[in-house]
């Protein structure tokens, strides 16, 4: 009798496992992002590091409206669009609906804090990009899903209203990721096919979050374990989107690894402070001004890392840009694809940052970063729009992410 049981059980245990197998090898099939050369259209969606001040219902040209961004500068997806080193439909066809202290999660909200979080962005998304009109005065642009690329990057505000809230692992253990699954198979059913996540950055390493800590909470600690966690449950759901979502190609961007490069250094790649910020600049709204640094000699803000409390400078989302555009030109058919920014320094590069900030010491240069590539048609654009012009902020919106 044993023997009988032992005979029957097994074909059911060889199924189980054949069926595990497949599972596990359904979860390793996946496509690699399309190389960046074949990408048109970039869409954005995200918070305070990937906002541009983009408003679609004021028509289709970020740079005939006035920028809102949190580097003081150009944020990264402006630096990809005007680089020679994608294809020159992406000046035009860039596209950030991101918006600063937005949560990923739809359920989490919080005073001053933008509602809807994801679902919002998708919902601007759908009304000026899908369902608007391709005719007439004010047509939207027409994009295709196999040359459109999908950039979808949030979590930090998910933990800053958490922390608020008094639970600050509340993110990695609700039902955030769910929504994200929601949100992003329903830009698939709108025909979206090329999804990158970026990870969170290491934000923990902030002045802002440094400030936080206590003789009894070290805040740095506590906040690197959770976003450790969050990075790790968006890892597991991407990995899962092949399985529901065919012929879509999804990757997650080591962002995480990317920032703690960079921090750790600093120096390397001009910051001669990355622990703090410049109190000239921490208090002013950028509005496209190509030469951020001309008015405040007290300190060049390109060799700060942080512009406040929360954000980087234009000077690292400039670097960040660079990055992504390496990355997504030669891709990687993993699921986390990864650039060390050291790649990045090179003496030409190096010698080309210190003259730069120079030569804006002295007055001398009319712009900033002069190994930043620009289409020769785009600097006939550029400097009709890009006029210096600082204004003030309420100063208790500074470190806002």
């Amino acid at each position: 009798m044993a023997h009988t049981q032992a005979s029957s059980a097994s074909p059911t245990l060889a199924f189980l496992t054949l069926v595990l197998s497949l599972l596990s090898l359904a979860r390793t099939v996946r496509s690699a992002l399309p190389p960046l050369g074949d990408i048109n259209t970039l869409f954005v969606l995200g918070d305070s590091y990937s906002a541009t001040g983009f408003n679609p219902s004021k028509g289709y040209d970020q740079w005939a409206q006035s920028p809102d961004t949190f580097g003081s500068g150009r944020s990264w997806s402006m630096f990809i669009a005007n680089s020679t080193r994608v294809p020159s439909a992406l000046y035009d066809r860039t596209f950030s609906l991101a918006e600063g202290g937005t949560p990923l999660s739809p359920d989490r909200s919080w005073p001053n804090f933008p509602k809807d979080g994801v679902k919002a962005e998708v919902d601007r998304f759908a009304e000026y990009f899908v369902n608007a009109s391709t005719e007439g005065k004010g047509a939207r642009p027409v994009w295709t899903g196999d040359r459109t690329l999908f950039v979808i990057w949030f979590g930090v505000n998910d933990f800053e209203i958490a922390g608020k809230m008094g639970n600050l692992a509340l993110p990695v253990t609700d039902g955030t990721f769910d929504r994200l699954r929601e949100q992003v198979t329903r830009l698939y059913d709108l025909g979206a096919r090329n999804f990158l996540f970026p990870t969170l950055s290491q934000f923990h390493r902030t002045p802002t979050i440094r400030a936080q800590s206590t003789p009894d909470f070290d805040a740095p600690s506590e906040y690197e374990a959770v976003y450790l966690r969050w990075n790790a449950k968006l890892k597991e759901t991407v990995a899962d989107f092949p399985l529901t979502l065919p012929d879509a190609n999804v990757q997650v961007w080591d962002a995480w690894s990317w920032f703690g490069q960079m921090l750790d250094n600093a120096e390397a790649f001009g910051f001669k402070n990355s622990s703090t910020w410049c109190s000239a600049y921490s208090h002013l709204k950028w509005n496209y001004a190509d030469v951020p640094d001309q008015d405040k000699p007290e300190c060049g803000l390109s060799e700060y890392f942080w512009t406040d409390a929360a954000h980087p400078t234009y000077a690292v989302h400039e670097y960040l840009a660079d990055s992504l555009i390496e990355t997504l030109s030669n891709p990687q058919d993993t699921l986390v694809i990864e650039f060390n920014p050291m790649r990045l320094l090179n003496p030409e590069k190096r010698l080309s940052r210190r003259m730069s900030a120079l030569s804006l010491r002295d007055g001398t240069s009319p712009s900033h970063h002069q190994h930043l590539p620009r289409h020769s048609r785009r600097m006939r654009r550029v400097p009709k729009r890009w006029d210096v012009s600082w204004t003030a902020v309420d100063p208790d919106t500074v470190g806002e992410a």
